[in-house]
């Protein structure tokens, strides 16, 4: 009877903690976590539609290369971006009234934590196909588009624009 419920309890683990598609399987959670949050309502209507717009591309694409760091799988990335999220949110980067307007502010934001949470996880000529894979699949989206030149991972957000990390007004050059 022990080995039975072992065996059972395996593959309970194995069933539900590496489902086929991971992406529809956590999106009710990540859905009550924005529906929870404390921002006013087009702030998380925003989230929700660029949650929708951006998750399910970069997830298929780690499901598909799955050269990421051992251990980080979709759903530890995904809660990394929520995370992130939670710390880059203010009203500085969601004001304006109306979703488009909110859209508009927020939308760099959202797309730098979201190039950190899913790209850091990948290491060596994995970053840069990430990164050259990104700046194909977004590059009509104008309101968070990265520059061409270099990687995504080679620019942060500035009084919200992308520039080079050493051109950011907050960077501390020690020489």
């Amino acid at each position: 009877v022990f080995f039975f419920f072992k065996y059972v309890l395996c593959v309970c683990v194995c069933v539900f903690s590496r489902p086929q598609h991971p992406t529809l399987t956590h999106t009710h959670s990540i859905h009550t976590q924005v529906r929870e949050r404390p921002e006013r309502q087009d702030v998380k209507d925003c989230l929700k539609e660029l949650l929708n717009e951006y998750l399910i591309p970069v997830t298929k694409y780690v499901e598909n290369k799955g050269c990421v760091l051992p251990g980080y799988g979709v759903v530890g990335m995904t809660s990394t971006l929520l995370h992130f999220l939670d710390t880059l949110i203010s009203s500085e980067n969601t004001e304006g009234t109306g979703r488009n307007a909110v859209r508009e502010s927020f939308e760099r934001t959202f797309v730098f934590a979201c190039v950190w949470s899913f790209g850091s996880a990948f290491v060596g000529d994995e970053r840069k196909r990430f990164s050259v894979w990104w700046k194909t699949q977004f590059s009509k989206r104008d309101s968070a588009k990265i520059p061409q030149r270099d990687t995504v991972f080679d620019y942060c957000l500035d009084a919200r624009r992308f520039v080079k990390w050493e051109e950011a007004s907050f960077y501390l050059n020690a020489c």
